[in-house]
C-alpha cells in the first residue's frame, strides 16, 4: 500500500570532486510525489517544489512546526479529477457561431506568444467552411476545433459587461464543465492517441493542444504524457529537420511546420523546468536552424522569415537559455560562477534584442485588445524565470549561510562570495519583477484565472520573496505590496482553478510564519539594500545589476559599528578587495554585520587561508559541506538546528540521531561571535515521516561509515 507516510531512501549521491572550472554541487532535492491514484511521480531539482521542500526544512528547524511546515497535503501532488460521470456522452453538436467566435478568439489571444500550432487566417477560413457545410468537414479538423473550444473556454477572460462576457457566463453556468465536454468531443471525433502508431501532422497538433489543455486544468502528468507523444510523432514526421525535406512542402506548410516545432520546444522547456524532468528535445539532435521560421521564394529556395514583434520567437530564444540552464546546471547538479557568467551573457543578449512591442511596459495592455499584452507577459515571465533558475542556487546558498550564522553555527565561506552576491540580488529582483508583470496584467483586466504558465511563474517568484523576508537577507521595500498582490491574484485565480487554491494556502501559511516571526524579533538585513528594487519599475532584472556591479559590490557588509546597530555603507567595487565579508569559522572577531555582531576578516586573510583566491577567481563552494552533509559519521555534538540523542544501532552501523528541533532564542544576537569553542554546523535534522516503515519514526540507518544527509534525495512532497 502506498501511503502518504512512506519513508524513502535518503542517501546522498553527490560528487565532491571539483572539475577544472571549480564548480559546486547542487543540493539534491528530488522527490517522489503521490498523486490521487497512489502513483509516485518524480519531481526534480528545477521544480519549485524542490525549492519549497528545502525552505520548509529551514523554517521548521528555525521556528518549529506550523501550518506551513506541517501541511497535511504536503506529501501529495495536485492532479485534478473530472467531475463529469463517465456515462455522460459528450455532444458532438457545434456551438452557435457567436460562441464559436468568442472561444476561438479566446484561444488565439491567450496562447499568443507561447503556442502557435495553426495559421490563424487559414484555420478561421476552415471554420467558416465547417459551419457552412458541417457534414463535409473531416473528423480530424473537428477534433482540432473542439480542442480549441476547450482551451478557449478554460482561458477565456472576457471584458466584464461585454457580449463575450455573456457567452462565457452561459457556458460556465452549464450543469457539466463545458471545457471538459469539448475535450471529450474532440477525443470521440478523432482521438490522436488511438491512431498514434500512424500519426499524421494533424495528430501532432492535436496532441500538443491536449497537453496545453491538461496543463490548464491542473493535470500536469497527463500533459507530460500527451506532450511526449507529440514530440515523438514530430520526430517521425521530420519536424526537427529543415533542409532535408523542404522540397516536399510548399511555403505555407513549411512555416506551419516550423511554428509547430517551436511551440513544442517552448512546451518542452516549460514542462522540464516546472517538473524537474529531462528535456524531450535535444537541440544537438536537431537542425541548427530548426527553431527558425522559413518560407519558399518563387525559385523554391528557403528564405528566413523574421518578425521582431513575434512573441513566439522571443519565447523560443528565452527557452533556449532555460534549456542551457537545465542541461548545464540542474541535470549535472553543479554550478560555478564562470558558468553563470556565460549564461548571463545570453540573458543580456536576449534582453537587448527584445522588441519594444514586447517590452515589459507593454504588459499593461488595453483590455479591449489584450493579445499583444499577453504576448509581452508570457515572454517577460519566461525571461524572469530563466534568471530565477540560474540564480536560485546562489540565493539558496546565501540564505543557508545567513540563517546558519544567525543560529550561531559556523558554515563554510564560499571563496567567491563577492561575485555570487550579485546573482543572489538578481534572483530577488527577478522575483519582484515577475510579480509586477502579473499584477500589471491583473490590473488590465485580461489575466486568465487558469493560465498554468503565469500561475507557476508567480508561485516560484513568491517563494523567493517570502524566503528572503523570512531569513532577512536583503531589505525589500516591495515585500508588503508584492505579497499582498500575489495573494490577491491567487485568490482571484482560485475561484475556478484548484491548483491556485492549493498554492494560495501554501503562500498564505508561509506569509503567516514570516509575520509571526517578525512580531517576535526584528532582524537587520544581512546584506545591503539592492538599488534596483522598486514596486513599479519594469526594467531588466539582471542587466541593471551587472551594469552597476563594477561600482557597487553587494558582498560588502558594514564595519566600524558600535554595538549591534547597522549603518549604511557604500559597497566597494567588484574589482577591488573588500575588507569585510562573511566570516570564516576561525576568523578573528573584527567588525559587525548589519544583523548583529559578526566577526569579519579581510579579503587578503581569506585569500591566504583559501589558497590565494581573489575576487576575480572562480572559487569552489561545496553545497554538501554548506548544509552539513558528511561522508563519515559524526559522533560529536550537533548544532542547535539539529540537536538530538543518539539511538543505539546494530553492530557496524553508526548511531542514528533522533531530530529534536530547538526553539529559537529570541534574545540571542542575530550573528554570534565565532570563537574557538563554537559548534560547527552539522546539518538540519533528517526529514522523518512519522509512522514510516521503520516503525519508530526514525531515519533509516545507513551502511557503515555513512551518515544520512540532512536533505533527502527522495522524500514525500507537497501538493503543487
Amino acid at each position: 500500500m502506498l501511503g502518504v507516510d512512506r519513508e524513502f531512501d535518503i542517501r546522498s549521491r553527490h560528487s565532491t570532486v571539483s572539475g577544472p572550472d571549480e564548480e559546486t554541487s547542487l543540493m539534491q532535492s528530488t522527490r517522489m510525489l503521490q498523486d490521487p491514484t497512489g502513483r509516485l511521480l518524480y519531481v526534480g531539482d528545477s521544480a519549485s517544489l524542490a525549492y519549497l521542500q528545502l525552505i520548509r526544512m529551514i523554517v521548521e528547524a528555525s521556528v518549529g512546526p506550523s501550518d506551513f511546515t506541517m501541511d497535511p497535503s504536503r506529501h501529495k501532488i495536485m492532479e485534478a479529477t473530472s467531475a463529469i460521470p463517465n456515462n455522460i456522452r459528450p455532444p458532438h453538436i457545434l456551438p452557435d457561431r457567436d460562441t464559436a467566435n468568442a472561444l476561438l478568439d479566446s484561444f488565439f489571444t491567450n496562447t499568443h506568444g507561447l503556442i502557435e500550432v495553426f495559421n490563424r487566417a487559414a484555420f478561421e477560413k476552415s471554420v467558416e467552411a465547417c459551419y457552412t457545410d458541417p457534414l463535409a468537414t473531416q473528423s480530424s479538423f473537428l477534433c482540432l476545433l473542439h480542442l480549441t473550444f476547450a482551451i478557449g473556454t478554460v482561458l477565456g477572460t472576457p471584458l466584464p459587461g461585454s457580449k463575450e462576457d455573456v457567452i462565457f457566463k452561459k457556458l460556465r453556468a452549464s450543469q457539466y464543465d463545458r471545457a471538459e465536454l469539448f475535450f471529450r468531443s474532440a477525443k470521440a471525433l478523432g482521438d490522436p492517441v488511438s491512431g498514434f502508431e500512424d500519426a499524421d501532422f494533424w495528430s501532432v497538433q492535436a496532441l500538443s493542444l491536449m497537453a496545453v489543455y491538461m496543463l490548464a486544468i491542473s493535470k500536469r502528468n497527463a500533459a507530460y504524457a500527451y506532450f511526449g507523444m507529440a514530440v515523438r510523432s514530430g520526430f517521425a514526421l521530420g519536424l526537427h529537420r529543415v533542409h532535408e525535406n523542404h522540397f516536399i512542402f510548399n511555403g505555407e506548410e513549411i512555416r506551419l511546420r516550423r511554428n509547430l516545432w517551436r511551440s513544442l520546444f517552448v512546451l518542452d522547456r516549460f514542462l522540464a523546468a516546472s517538473l524537474g524532468r529531462p528535456v524531450a528535445i535535444d537541440e544537438e539532435e536537431c537542425s541548427v536552424d530548426a527553431l527558425l521560421v522559413f518560407e519558399k521564394n518563387d525559385q523554391g529556395e528557403l528564405i528566413r522569415v523574421t518578425d521582431p514583434n513575434d512573441g513566439l520567437d522571443a519565447a523560443v530564444r528565452s527557452c533556449r537559455i532555460v534549456g542551457q540552464i537545465l542541461k548545464k546546471i540542474y541535470a549535472r547538479r553543479r554550478i560555478s560562477v564562470r558558468l553563470a557568467q556565460e549564461i548571463w551573457e545570453q540573458c543580456n543578449a536576449w534582453y537587448t534584442t527584445l522588441s519594444p512591442e514586447l517590452a515589459g511596459g507593454r504588459v499593461a495592455a488595453d483590455p479591449n485588445s489584450p493579445a499583444q499584452g499577453i504576448a509581452a507577459l508570457h515572454v517577460n515571465l519566461l525571461y524572469c524565470h530563466s534568471i530565477l533558475l540560474l540564480t536560485r542556487p546562489f540565493f539558496l546558498c546565501l540564505l543557508s549561510k545567513v540563517h546558519g550564522e544567525r543560529s550561531g553555527l559556523a558554515l563554510p565561506v564560499p571563496r567567491w562570495i563577492n561575485r555570487m552576491s550579485k546573482y543572489c540580488e538578481a534572483c530577488l529582483h527577478a522575483s519582484n519583477q515577475t510579480i509586477i508583470y502579473v499584477q500589471k496584467a491583473f490590473e488590465s483586466n485580461y489575466l486568465p484565472q487558469r493560465n498554468p504558465f503565469v500561475l507557476y511563474f508567480l508561485f516560484a517568484a513568491s517563494l523567493v520573496i517570502l524566503s528572503n523576508e523570512f531569513a532577512s537577507i536583503y531589505p525589500n521595500p516591495t515585500y508588503a505590496a508584492s505579497i499582498s498582490n500575489t495573494i490577491a491574484i491567487m485568490r482571484y485565480c482560485a475561484t475556478s482553478d484548484p491548483q491556485a487554491t492549493r498554492l494560495l494556502f501554501i503562500l498564505t501559511s508561509f506569509r503567516n510564519v514570516v509575520y509571526e516571526l517578525q512580531q517576535k524579533k526584528t532582524e537587520q538585513p544581512a546584506m545591503p539594500a539592492p538599488q534596483t528594487l522598486s514596486p513599479t519599475s519594469l526594467n531588466d532584472p539582471i542587466g541593471t545589476i551587472f551594469k552597476s556591479s563594477r561600482k557597487n559590490s553587494l558582498a560588502a557588509t558594514v564595519s566600524g559599528m558600535a554595538g549591534n546597530k547597522a549603518k549604511p555603507m557604500a559597497p566597494p567595487p567588484l574589482s577591488m578587495k573588500t575588507d569585510h565579508t562573511f566570516p570564516t569559522s576561525t576568523g578573528p572577531s573584527a567588525g559587525a554585520s548589519p544583523a548583529g555582531s559578526t566577526p569579519s576578516m579581510s579579503q587578503g586573510d581569506q585569500s591566504a587561508r583559501m589558497g590565494g583566491d581573489s575576487d576575480t577567481g572562480d572559487g569552489e563552494l561545496e553545497f554538501d559541506q554548506l548544509w552539513g552533509w558528511s561522508a563519515v559519521p559524526n559522533t560529536g555534538s550537533r548544532g542547535p538546528l539539529a540537536s538530538g540523542a543518539a539511538v543505539p544501532a546494530a553492530a557496524g552501523v553508526p548511531p542514528v540521531v533522533v531530530a529534536a528541533v530547538a526553539a529559537p532564542n529570541v534574545n540571542a544576537p542575530a550573528f554570534s561571535a565565532q570563537g574557538s569553542g563554537q559548534q560547527q554546523f552539522q546539518g538540519f535534522a533528517n526529514y522523518v515521516v512519522s509512522g514510516g516503515p521503520n516503525g519508530a519514526a526514525l531515519p533509516a540507518a545507513g551502511p557503515p561509515g555513512y551518515t544520512a544527509p540532512s536533505v533527502p534525495m527522495y522524500a514525500p512532497a507537497e501538493y503543487s
